[in-house]
């Protein structure tokens, strides 16, 4: 049976043993309940693990071993997203392979009970191993389950219109039959006026005669010199032949029903996609929320009163690791280790929740799981990938999206927040982030069916580039202290619209080999992660807006390009 070509792999990869397609079984409550366990799994999990990535930078400062650890972690994630997940997923499932790697983050979260260089790097290297392979199966279970919910909805349209249709064909069945009465009874007419005149045999070798039976002597009778009735007289409107016409008409219509089905079944599942990736998005950005509550209120415990040096310190983007002041030092402060071991405390508690939710409440997508063993046809798969001219012109904009993730964690929490206005605001502050970026996420997604990705995305750009001049001019002062949620709010609505929508474009333009297309996905946004946190203790703040400003642009560009190419080859299609 054919499929529509965006349609093939979703098909391919939920049939079930018995050749039956899952969306069959699959009810709308049972695909929005696993669509619910995946987000509260993933919120619960990276709460736990922003709550002490966001004080890297701060609580972990000395030496640099905080934002190394972090440079370290998305280095391995590079690596990873190359060779491991396309082999893991199929081997294991998308469920299994999440939950396994949901277990990587604990030894990373516990090792802040003590911060050294022997626990911190181990355990990022570990965690950058297994951060692909959950990003990546998290992809492939939002397609499947948006796929599901695609078929439902079109299943659901097409009842819909049968039920509307079958009263219209009934009266036209019901018109067919009064004329075919009305032949029916001329041809009896003649019959019976044929067997009243002749009662006689004939000879029925001539091959010019017309025999017939009558029934009621059951003798032959020739009526081929019988005067037939002229034939029944139609409506002029009415077709002479009916049953042909209507046939071919309704070829045709089914045809051109044919092409507009195709059209809408990928519009359905490209909106669906986007609703989805973005409700998932909302709970992983919004997880910065009660991340920097809980960071909060715990590092305020450590504080006794309220004393901020602001005359002799170079904040905001002025700041540089080499001019580091006593300033600097005295507002920023360490939390004591029993803070420390509290807020870690509550951390690894939330990962082991998280872990227990996915784990039992999750439903394995009914997929074929293949017997694979590594080899380098995987790291062929994602270098084919990498060649398309999609993948290279998104490139840009996919390592953007982890550029202005890490210059947040690694440079604004510390240059502006914790620099002016001290370490423990900084999960004050996260939480309007963390807000924005969750809502931006979500509208993003129901945005795209109204008004179009590309126009969305365009927001995103503009809010992106107003952020970066704000952040220019602003001198962060804590006198003023709406203006520092007011530039971070400005960076959660940017980062929550382009990492949700980005993703969902993914799955869109490479259905027919995903896991590749979210392994390369990550793998670019983790070399920009890598980078950002790479240069953080080495360059002035100034130079790395430039940086990110340059990205934008160019990753911007790249996007128009390809999402113009996308329409039109869907036109032609």
């Amino acid at each position: 049976m054919e499929f529509p070509r965006l349609h093939h792999k979703s098909y391919e990869t939920l049939k079930d043993s018995d050749g039956n397609l899952t969306p069959t079984k699959c009810g709308r409550a049972q695909i929005l309940k696993n669509l619910l366990t995946l987000c509260t799994g993933t919120l619960f999990l990276f709460i736990a693990y922003d709550a002490l990535t966001m004080l890297q930078s701060t609580m972990n400062r000395e030496s640099g071993i905080g934002v190394t650890s972090q440079a370290t972690l998305y280095a391995c994630f590079c690596v990873s997203a190359i060779l491991l997940p396309k082999l893991i997923i199929s081997k294991f499932g998308s469920k299994t392979t999440s939950v396994a790697a949901m277990f990587a983050y604990l030894p990373y979260i516990a090792s802040n009970y003590y911060p050294h260089w022997s626990l911190m790097i181990p355990s990022s290297i570990l965690l950058g191993i297994a951060g692909p392979l959950l990003w990546a199966s998290y992809g492939v279970y939002l397609n499947g389950i948006s796929a599901q919910y695609s078929d439902l909805l079109k299943s659901k349209e097409k009842d819909i219109a049968h039920n509307i249709k079958f009263p219209v064909k009934e009266k036209r069945k019901h018109s067919n039959e009064n004329v075919s009465e009305h032949a029916y009874q001329s041809s009896s007419f003649t019959k019976d006026t044929t067997s009243s005149k002749h009662q006689t045999n004939v000879d029925s070798t001539n091959d010019s005669n017309w025999i017939i039976l009558d029934k009621s002597t059951g003798n032959q009778v020739n009526i081929s010199n019988i005067r037939k009735p002229p034939p029944p007289e139609y409506p002029s409107s009415y077709p002479r032949n009916p049953s042909a016409d209507e046939s071919t008409k309704h070829s045709k219509m089914n045809e051109a029903k044919g092409l507009i089905s195709n059209n809408d079944s990928s519009i359905v599942l490209a909106s669906t996609t986007a609703k989805f990736f973005g409700f998932h998005g909302m709970s992983h950005l919004s997880c910065h929320v009660w991340s920097s509550l809980l960071s909060y209120f715990i590092l305020k415990t450590d504080i006794e009163f309220e004393d901020f040096k602001n005359s002799s310190c170079t904040c905001g983007a002025s700041f540089c690791n080499d001019l580091v002041t006593d300033c600097f030092e005295s507002n920023a402060g360490d939390p004591s280790t029993s803070v420390r071991y509290i807020l870690t405390s509550i951390c690894v508690c939330m990962c082991l929740f998280s872990i227990l939710i996915v784990g039992l409440f999750l439903e394995q997508l009914e997929q074929e799981k293949k017997q694979l063993y590594f080899s380098f046809d995987f790291l062929k798969a994602t270098y084919t990938i990498l060649k398309r001219k999609e993948m290279l012109l998104l490139i840009p904009l996919s390592v953007h999206t982890g550029l202005v993730q890490g210059f947040y964690v690694g440079d604004f929490n510390k240059s502006y927040i914790a620099c002016a206005w001290g370490t423990y605001h900084v999960g004050l502050v996260a939480l309007c982030y963390g807000i924005l970026c969750g809502v931006s996420s979500v509208l993003a997604g129901v945005l795209v069916r109204i008004i179009g990705r590309r126009l969305v995305l365009t927001c995103a750009a503009v809010v992106n580039i107003i952020s970066i001049a704000y952040l220019f001019m602003w001198i962060p002062d804590p006198r003023y202290p709406k203006m520092f949620f007011f530039a971070a709010g400005l960076w959660g609505i940017h980062v929550g619209i382009v990492w949700s929508q980005l993703r969902a474009f993914y799955g869109v333009l490479f259905q027919e080999d995903e896991e590749a297309a979210f392994s390369a996905f990550h793998m670019w946004s983790a070399l920009g992660s890598c980078i950002a946190f790479g240069y953080s203790n080495f360059f002035c703040i100034s130079l790395k807006l430039y940086i990110i400003l340059a990205v934008t642009v160019l990753g911007f560009a790249g996007y128009y390009i390809v999402e113009m190419t996308h329409c039109k080859n869907k036109t032609i299609d």
